[in-house]
């Protein structure tokens, strides 16, 4: 897909965040110096480029626990598996990757609920044969931003924000910010009133989220492929518990790495670090995982593409 230099421009900054005032388009415009921003954000949606726009929330601070979920599941039951897991309003991503396990999905609950529990019972649900249960311990971290060059461009790294003791208010807000943001003049006027909320107290809201890092962004998330991004490898790295910190920080410190964690080790699974990378191909892909392991000295990993996305959207709280 062709976009010229002006739509270039606007999509680097729409990932980066979108003014959180009454008229955020036309924020955009006086910043960029376009006239068009709305017109062509609603190009770039229909066009398949932006997925959305809305709130990007740190779990944590909204009192969720999260997990990435493993599970082997017979090939010719994958699909039936995914159907069967989807409709949780705590599931986000679900992919098929190449390996044995070959179902990834993450879980986010509010902290009072038993997240392994509800893992292993989706994971019999789908019908597994196995479910390796993978709850984050540490982020090193988190976000990137894909650039029509065919570059990524780092935006945001771990997990900071201390957990917050909202008002019911205060959750209707998040529920409203987490909607994809209307194309209109006045975006959330329209969030506002189906949240029962004024427009002015929502953004208030919203505001003060973003400054206690309750909300990491309040931004457009593109769909990679349609930016060139092809390919898509999560890697699982076995790496000793003492340098667990060091690997993980070097391993953030790459633009192309958007997400690291560290996770629990099992007997039959000693990966403790997983990354997710994005290039315009395998091979690249490949390639980084090569140079990883040659600066860290971790010989010892997988690297598990995905075959199929059976489910991607942002993460939902207090549903």
């Amino acid at each position: 897909m062709r976009l010229d230099g002006i739509d270039e421009k606007l999509l680097e900054r729409l990932q980066r965040g979108v003014p959180l005032v009454r008229r955020p388009f036309q924020a955009l415009g006086r910043e960029l110096g376009m006239n068009d921003v709305l017109e062509r954000v609603r190009r770039l949606k229909e066009e398949g480029l932006i997925r959305e726009i809305g709130g990007v929330f740190q779990a944590q601070a909204l009192g969720y626990k999260t997990a990435l979920v493993a599970l082997k599941v017979r090939p010719e039951g994958l699909e039936a598996a995914a159907r069967a897991i989807n409709p949780h309003p705590g599931v986000s991503h679900n992919y098929a990757r190449e390996h044995e396990y070959n179902l990834w999905f993450t879980l986010a609950l509010p902290g009072e609920q038993d997240l392994r529990t509800e893992a292993l019972r989706l994971g019999e649900k789908a019908g597994a044969e196995d479910t390796l249960f993978l709850p984050t311990l540490q982020v090193f971290k988190i976000g990137v931003i894909f650039s029509p060059s065919g570059q990524t461009l780092p935006v945001e790294t771990g997990d900071s924000a201390r957990p917050l003791r909202l008002s019911e208010q205060g959750k209707r807000a998040v529920r409203a910010l987490q909607q994809d943001l209307p194309l209109e003049e006045e975006p959330f006027a329209a969030l506002a009133q189906r949240a029962g909320l004024e427009e002015r107290a929502l953004l208030a809201l919203a505001r003060r989220l973003k400054e206690r890092g309750a909300m990491r962004r309040y931004a457009a998330l593109l769909r990679h492929r349609k930016m060139g991004f092809s390919a898509n490898a999560l890697g699982c790295w076995a790496v000793p518990e003492g340098e667990v910190g060091t690997v993980g920080r070097h391993f953030a410190a790459l633009p192309q790495v958007s997400h690291c964690y560290q996770r629990p080790t099992y007997p039959h699974w000693q990966y403790s670090l997983y990354t997710m990378t994005h290039a315009p191909s395998r091979e690249e892909c490949l390639a980084l995982a090569r140079q990883l392991s040659r600066e860290t000295g971790t010989d010892d990993y997988l690297l598990l593409f995905s075959t199929r996305e059976f489910k991607k959207e942002n993460s939902k709280y207090f549903w």
